[in-house]
């Protein structure tokens, strides 16, 4: 089974059902989009899972276990007790309201991936957190914002689905708090007080390893320095276009349809960041057929722009094979519909990466054979690919454009060779090639 599909039980618990109260209470600013019951008690073992889901309207309150998903673009907000709960685009969390505490305490959340900021949970009132290898109790000094991050990947050249889920977990505190772990089952990270107070600017950190059954391996610790911080908007979050679509999406979620034809009829939308949310967010639930036909797409007025296409596949591509096996499962079989024969294979190979072995093994070589490729779909994926290994500088990027007319591209392909035949494709520091590029 896929470990998204099955979110752990609250920390601290019992694994017993939660009482009704306090409940959670959807903000003014949607959508949270959530699994309904029945389908959460028994996940059909369909490709798509898409109809298992439903919009939730603001102001909605949850005096129950909850299984939500946020569209990207959107940053909606839960109030629990003493507490604000904000979650990032592209995040799936399972609130559990607290059982037996007095009023006001705040229940738990499980971040199973993506990004949450939780602010008014103090020592009085912490809240519970589960992401993926910590368990325990958080609070902010005086209610201040805590920021919770879950990132899963895989390493490249794994294939998708198995046991090799590898996770990074961040529990950051801009401006101080508490972290106290639900021993023993979530050790107390190494450089933790045993108050549990954490200072400003440092942040609860665990790198481990996800399997089917949990947490395989892993370390938690404490770091101090500079982190990556959570930016999050009111409402909607990113540029103008990010804002319309969200505003359409939206929209369509508060429909009488079912919240799966709702978000399907974007598909065929006019304006081409509307059918990118649309996929993005089917690709959330479980449907990838949508995500690769858009990637895929090379048609006039259907094929994305290159900067469109390369946010949608970073965005979405790793996180569909890194879900688990069921997930991974689903997206080659939509790969393997959209893309038959020799184009759906690449597609795949240079979604799962390669690992510093394959492009020793003749990788590299295919990587640069790829941008030759006659479908564009194989070409972006080849370039992007490149992109990623290399770390060209940005004017090394333009040197080819995957959908650039043939002879355009031909010059970018001769600049690749070169950088082959000197045996520069391979994996480099942050600072990208450490010498000026070859004319």
């Amino acid at each position: 089974d896929d470990p998204s599909d099955r979110p752990a039980t609250r920390p601290g618990g019992d694994g017993k059902a939660a009482d009704p109260s306090p409940a959670f209470v959807v903000g003014p600013s949607p959508l949270f989009i959530r699994r309904v019951a029945a389908a959460a008690a028994e996940p059909p073992e369909t490709p798509s899972e898409s109809a298992e889901w439903g919009a939730v309207a603001a102001g909605q309150g949850f005096v129950d276990r909850q299984d939500l998903i946020v569209p990207p673009g959107f940053s909606p907000t839960l109030a629990t007790g003493s507490a604000t709960l904000r979650a990032d685009g592209a995040t799936r969390i399972v609130v559990s309201p607290h059982p037996q505490d007095p009023e006001g305490s705040p229940g738990s959340v499980e971040v199973v991936f993506g990004r949450i900021m939780v602010t008014g949970a103090d020592a009085a009132t912490p809240i519970g957190i589960l992401a993926a290898g910590l368990a325990g109790r958080v609070s902010g000094d005086g209610g201040a914002p805590v920021l919770i991050d879950v990132r899963l990947f895989r390493e490249p050249g794994k294939a998708g689905g198995g046991d090799a889920i590898s996770v990074r977990s961040i529990v950051s505190f801009p401006q101080g708090g508490t972290w106290l772990p639900d021993e023993p089952a979530s050790p107390s990270p190494e450089g933790l007080g045993g108050d549990g107070a954490v200072p400003a600017g440092a942040a609860v950190v665990f790198d481990g390893v996800q399997g089917a059954s949990g947490i395989a391996s892993g370390h938690a610790r404490v770091e101090r320095g500079p982190l990556a911080t959570v930016r999050f908007a009111s409402g909607t979050s990113g540029d103008l276009l990010t804002r319309t679509s969200c505003e359409a999406l939206a929209a369509a979620a508060a429909t009488e349809r079912p919240l799966a034809e709702a978000i399907e009829s974007l598909l065929a939308d006019g304006r081409m960041e509307n059918r990118a949310a649309a996929a993005a967010t089917m690709a959330l639930l479980g449907d990838y057929g949508p995500l690769v036909q858009l990637l895929a797409a090379d048609e006039p007025g259907r094929r994305l722009p290159g900067t469109q296409w390369e946010s949608l596949a970073r965005s979405m591509v790793p996180l569909a094979l890194s879900r688990g096996t069921r997930s991974a499962e689903r997206f080659r079989l939509a790969v393997e519909q959209e893309l038959p024969g020799e184009s759906g294979e690449i597609v795949l190979r240079l979604a799962e990466g390669l690992s510093d072995g394959d492009l020793a093994d003749g990788g590299d070589g295919m990587l640069v054979r790829s941008l030759e490729h006659p479908s564009l779909v194989v070409r972006r994926f080849a370039a992007a690919r490149l992109f990623d290994i290399v770390r060209p500088s940005d004017g090394d990027r333009l040197r080819f454009r995957p959908d650039a007319a043939g002879p355009a591209r031909a010059e970018g392909v001769k600049w690749w060779r070169i950088q082959l035949e000197k045996g520069l494709i391979r994996r480099t520091p942050a600072e990208g090639l450490s010498k000026p590029a070859d004319e």
